[in-house]
């Protein structure tokens, strides 16, 4: 009983945590940035992309365990792209880019990357959220 009290306490917590960088995320590609444009000239808003990607398909597998990673690959990247058509057609101070696109995919490979090593190489439990209620 104990256990998978702790289970889904642990799958919980994990789900919440995806929801809630989620909603940071597409606040952030939304919102006017004009302030930070003067940063982006320095090309890291490009790093900015690849590790806001690597978060979301990290925590997104973490918190969804049943999923492929294929699947979150495909999320991600839709996200990512629906996010910068977004930007092109419905804000006034954000335009659409190929090498956003192309960082926010390369952000999605390293966070599954990453999570996949973390299983296979530090030993962390792959059992899925829905097992462990």
């Amino acid at each position: 009983m104990h256990l998978s009290n702790k289970g889904s306490r642990l799958a919980t917590f994990w789900r919440i945590m995806f929801l809630c960088y989620l909603i940071v995320l597409i606040l952030v590609s939304v919102v006017n940035i004009s302030d930070i444009e003067r940063v982006s000239s320095l090309n890291i808003d490009k790093l900015a992309h690849i590790i806001m990607y690597s978060g979301l398909s990290f925590l997104m597998l973490h918190a969804y365990r049943q999923l492929n990673v294929i699947v979150v690959f495909i999320c991600c990247a839709i996200l990512g792209i629906g996010l910068e058509v977004i930007q092109e057609h419905f804000t006034t101070t954000r335009m659409l880019d190929f090498y956003d696109i192309l960082s926010n995919i390369i952000g999605s490979v390293v966070g599954i990357w990453f999570f996949v090593y973390s299983i296979r190489k530090l030993g962390w439990n792959i059992q899925s959220t829905s097992d462990q209620k």
